[in-house]
């Protein structure tokens, strides 16, 4: 396994975990540790192959970009697999796409990030496409809005630690320009239409990580957005009493 696999989350959204451990014990390789990073240590069980770590106290949201790097710089794999606490795993990850994507990165080490949950709805075309399959293809974008994005990735550790070690919010961090002065290629998993471009961007899904089409919560809507998760997973989330019908929402 050539990557980390890091979860951020923290004291406000952490009630979430539990639906998040639901979907990783199902949908994630048994053998996959996922290092969870958030503040103060949730009172919950968590799984064998799941651990937590505490980056602080502080929780100064200009400084989330920071608190994450604290910790990323003493990773010592290749790749990051980098996640939040608000994109369920709904489906298997598929491990033989994730492989192929990696060995493409291998290849090329100006290769900073590939996004593998849904399109980016940024994205308005494919420029260079470079893997073509029925289900699956990896293309390069030159000129998106945003310069990355927060939903599920792989990053190259040494591109991620140059993103993340400055003072950011999110929301900062995913428009600031200078990140084209460290990532000179970006590359996108998602399916494709008949033209070669992406279709419908903003509800296209990668067959890697497969996830909601936009967070699980949000300060635009009331509720749990649920969509794209399997009916049986749903009802077993309600039985668990991890889950309220009343407050599922499809978005």
């Amino acid at each position: 396994m050539k990557f980390d696999i890091v979860l951020v989350t923290c004291d406000k959204t952490q009630w979430i975990l539990p639906i998040v451990f639901y979907f990783f014990e199902k949908y994630l390789p048994k053998d996959y540790p996922v290092t969870i990073l958030g503040f103060n240590k949730p009172d919950i069980e968590f799984p064998e192959n799941i651990t937590f770590h505490s980056m602080g106290t502080s929780q100064k949201i200009n400084q989330w970009s920071m608190d994450i790097y604290n910790f990323t710089k003493t990773l010592k794999k290749e790749y990051i697999m980098f996640l939040l606490d608000d994109f369920f795993l709904l489906d298997n990850l598929r491990v033989d796409k994730l492989e192929n994507l990696i060995e493409k990165m291998d290849q090329d080490s100006n290769i900073g990030l590939c996004n593998i949950g849904y399109a980016p709805q940024y994205v308005p075309n494919v420029d260079t496409l470079l893997v073509d399959e029925e289900d699956y293809f990896l293309c390069e974008q030159h000129s998106p809005l945003y310069q990355i994005n927060c939903q599920p990735s792989i990053y190259r550790r040494s591109h991620f630690n140059q993103y993340f070690q400055k003072p950011q919010s999110p929301w900062k961090l995913e428009l600031n320009r200078n990140h084209r002065n460290i990532q000179k290629r970006l590359l996108c998993c998602s399916p494709l239409n008949k033209k070669g471009t992406l279709h419908n961007t903003t509800k296209t899904q990668s067959p890697i990580y497969k996830t909601q089409l936009c967070s699980a919560l949000s300060k635009t809507f009331s509720g749990i957005n649920m969509q794209n998760a399997k009916p049986e997973d749903i009802n077993a989330l309600v039985e668990k009493k991890l889950l309220k019908k009343d407050e599922i929402i499809y978005k």
